[in-house]
């Protein structure tokens, strides 16, 4: 009697363990079909996000190779004026003095420094002047009103233009200067000697910009008991004071605010 007791116990033990167990896997799978259906539709956003880049990045393409005197459609107007030109093949570009005065008005720059410049037909970022994030993120609302980034812009096409493959931009307040990221440079300021029981063992890095992976290994060659010193820095990393930054109005030829 005993032992039918304990089995039936274990017998209803064992059912209760599966009842929980399905319990469990249901409400798992209810859980994640919310992720799933968000996750599905961030991934058909993205795709949409990457196709309306594509097509801006088509028409920069084209701007950037025509002649100057061309016309091209806007990015907005693309497909209706394509249409058109099926339709009449003969169509005079002469015809259309609006459209040309709307183009270049678009590709003129708001703070005042002239048209943008042409971009270099192997430059990776064709839509540079005009990048969607930037108009449509709001936490990028900083970039419209300020020119430091169309500057930052500038700056990059121009040195692409004389063969400095520049990775990234940064830029200092104290300075006024601008500092782009090449891969093997990096920009300093110094601090004093570095003495142990007074004697001077290398110059203090009190301030350093450059590429991630060059600041990575300099970081990588310190000790733990002393700051950053020049000795650290690996004999193939050219170094620059921070005082060689770009003056990017005397650089690029632009009238000062």
């Amino acid at each position: 009697m005993i032992r039918s007791s304990y089995t039936l116990w274990i017998l209803g033990g064992i059912a209760l363990l599966i009842i929980i167990a399905g319990a469990c896997y249901l409400w798992y799978q209810h859980s994640l079909a919310d992720e799933r259906k968000a996750a599905s539709d961030a991934q058909k956003l993205l795709r949409q996000s990457e196709i309306e880049k594509s097509e801006k990045s088509k028409v920069a393409e084209q701007a950037a190779d025509a002649p100057a005197d061309s016309t091209l459609p806007t990015a907005d107007k693309q497909s209706a004026d394509a249409t058109a030109l099926t339709d009449n093949t003969e169509a005079s570009q002469t015809g259309a003095p609006a459209q040309n005065a709307e183009t270049a008005e678009v590709r003129v720059s708001k703070f005042g420094f002239g048209p943008y410049p042409e971009l270099p037909p192997d430059f990776p970022w064709q839509d540079i002047f005009d990048p969607p994030y930037y108009t449509e993120n709001p936490n990028m609302d900083e970039y419209k009103d300020n020119p430091n980034y169309e500057l930052m812009d500038r700056l990059w096409v121009e040195l692409w233009k004389r063969g400095e493959k520049v990775e990234g931009f940064s830029t200092r307040r104290s300075t006024g200067l601008f500092y782009p990221t090449i891969r093997g440079t990096v920009y300093v300021d110094w601090g004093p000697r570095w003495k142990v029981f007074g004697q001077g063992i290398g110059r203090r890095i009190r301030y350093i910009k450059g590429h991630p992976d060059d600041l990575a290994a300099i970081r990588a060659n310190r000790r733990d008991d002393r700051p950053l010193l020049e000795s650290d820095i690996p004999s193939d990393i050219k170094i620059l004071d921070s005082s060689e930054g770009i003056d990017p109005y005397t650089f690029l030829d632009l009238p000062r605010p």
